[in-house]
C-alpha cells in the first residue's frame, strides 16, 4: 500500500483551497482512512439559524435573538465522495448507518459516543496550500447517505453524499 495515501488530510491534491480530515471512522483502522480522505470531492458547510422574538418597550418593537443550548439550530454537514474501488467508502458508511439503526457497536468500545466520528476538521488553504482558517466539528454522527445508481452505460466518475450532524463547532483563524 502506498504510505502517502494513508496520511490523514491528504486530500489537498485538487485545485480548490480546502482540506478535510476525519479523526477516525467507527469500525475502521486509522491507516484505512485514506478511502475517505483521498476521495472527498466537495463539502457543504452547514447553514445556521437563530430563533428571534419581539418585545415592546416604550411603544417600539425590539427584535432579540434567543440562544439555544440544545444545538437544535445547527444545520447538516454534507460531504460528497468519489466512489472508491470496490465501493469501500460507500460500504463503510452504509454499514455504520445500518449498525446504528440496529444498535450494534461496530467500534467495540464501551460507550455509544465512541461510535461517532470524533471530529472533522475543514481547513481553508492559501494559494501555497498552508491553512489560513480551521473549522472544527466535534462529536459527529452520520445521519444519512445518498442512494447509489450503478449504471453500465455511464462511464462518468460516480459520487455519493453523506450527511452528518454534530454537537459542537469551532472556528479558528490562523496566522
Amino acid at each position: 500500500m502506498n504510505t502517502a495515501m494513508s496520511k490523514p488530510g491528504i486530500n489537498d491534491f485538487h485545485n480548490s483551497n480546502f482540506r478535510v480530515t476525519l479523526s477516525n471512522f467507527p469500525g475502521l483502522k486509522d491507516s484505512d482512512l485514506y478511502i475517505f480522505h483521498n476521495n472527498i470531492r466537495s463539502i457543504q458547510l452547514p447553514g445556521f439559524t437563530l430563533e428571534t422574538f419581539l418585545t415592546k418597550h416604550m411603544g417600539m418593537d425590539h427584535l432579540h435573538n434567543m440562544g439555544s443550548r440544545q444545538n437544535d439550530n445547527l444545520g447538516d454537514l454534507s460531504i460528497t465522495y468519489k466512489l472508491s474501488e470496490s465501493l469501500l467508502n460507500y460500504f463503510h458508511i452504509a454499514n455504520y448507518i445500518e449498525s446504528v439503526k440496529h444498535q450494534k457497536n461496530i467500534s467495540n468500545v464501551p460507550k455509544q459516543k465512541d461510535n461517532n466520528i470524533g471530529s472533522i476538521i475543514v481547513e481553508l488553504l492559501s494559494n501555497q496550500k498552508t491553512p489560513v482558517c480551521r473549522i472544527h466539528y466535534k462529536d459527529v454522527v452520520l445521519s444519512g447517505i445518498d442512494g447509489l445508481a450503478l449504471d453500465y452505460t455511464n462511464g462518468a466518475v460516480m459520487t455519493f453524499t453523506s450527511t452528518m450532524k454534530f454537537e459542537q463547532m469551532q472556528f479558528e483563524l490562523l496566522d
